[in-house]
């Protein structure tokens, strides 16, 4: 047991470092998010809700021809929960397009978005 005990530490060792730097580079991005949001380095859209689709796990949607999009398997972009708007709802979001797409950073649904 003592080589194969060694090759299984040296594996769970170097799956934790991995994790480690997934995790770290994740928090790296979403630092650069909240940092746009504090700082007003942002966009604001309000308006009704264009173009609703959902298709198997991806969920998209347009708001005066800005386009948002996210799916159940990317981490990054589980922003709100998949149904909560609808066509035709009336929305107010600040978003950031650092990225090629645009990120929500805060989403209003109904009477508080004007």
């Amino acid at each position: 047991m003592g080589p194969t005990t060694k090759i299984v530490r040296f594996l769970v060792f170097l799956y934790a470092c991995l994790l480690m730097v997934l995790v770290g580079y994740n928090l790296r991005i979403r630092r650069h998010y909240v940092e746009a949001y504090r700082n007003g380095k942002y966009k604001v859209v309000e308006g009704r809700v264009e173009h609703y689709s959902w298709k198997g796990k991806t969920e998209c949607f347009s708001v005066r021809a800005v386009v948002f999009c996210r799916g159940t398997g990317n981490p990054d972009q589980l922003a709100w929960p998949i149904g909560l708007t609808q066509e035709g709802s009336a929305v107010r979001i600040a978003y950031s397009d650092i990225d090629s797409f645009p990120k929500i950073l805060r989403l209003e649904i109904g009477h508080n978005s004007r």
